[in-house]
């Protein structure tokens, strides 16, 4: 990149800037070596380390930044795509409808389990948990021998919102 420098008298003279980039402050900078500060660019005119753009005895400006233009236009709403349904509220479970990738609805929490074909839930106590029998899925205490199984929380619908 030049620049030209214009006497009023006399032939033009051609000052060549090095751009270095992003000011550094621990940075040596020589004369015609230029940086961009704060959305400003500026050329070094005199040797210097740690003194910012903004000092003129060491800096002089080139372009300065602008300033903010207007906020544009609105773009077009995308494309719906993949992903959880809009709405849901406190309470709401998303459920999966079949077993299309995707295909879920909001609905109520009590109905979700009850909806599971290998459930079965009597009389729920505080400190119970689901687990496996070895047919079905029942509440029982933590305490003893418990086996767990793991909920494929995805495939059956329980995932709150």
């Amino acid at each position: 990149m030049g620049l030209q420098l214009v006497k009023l008298l006399g032939s033009p003279v051609e000052i060549k800037m090095l751009f270095q980039g992003a000011y550094a402050a621990g940075t040596t900078y020589n004369y015609g070596e230029g940086v961009s500060y704060n959305g400003s660019s500026y050329i070094c005119i005199l040797t210097t380390t740690g003194n910012l753009p903004t000092d003129t005895t060491y800096w002089s400006l080139i372009a300065s930044k602008g300033d903010t233009g207007a906020t544009g236009a609105t773009g077009a709403t995308g494309a719906a795509g993949a992903g959880f349904p809009a709405g849901g509220a406190a309470g709401k479970v998303l459920q999966k409808i079949d077993a299309t990738d995707y295909n879920t609805q909001w609905g109520d929490a009590a109905s979700t389990l009850d909806g599971l074909t290998d459930v079965t839930i009597t009389a729920p106590a505080t400190d119970e948990v689901l687990k496996y029998n070895g047919s079905a899925w029942v509440n029982g205490t933590g305490g003893g021998s418990v086996s767990f199984g793991i909920i494929n929380a995805v495939n059956s619908g329980i995932i709150n919102q």
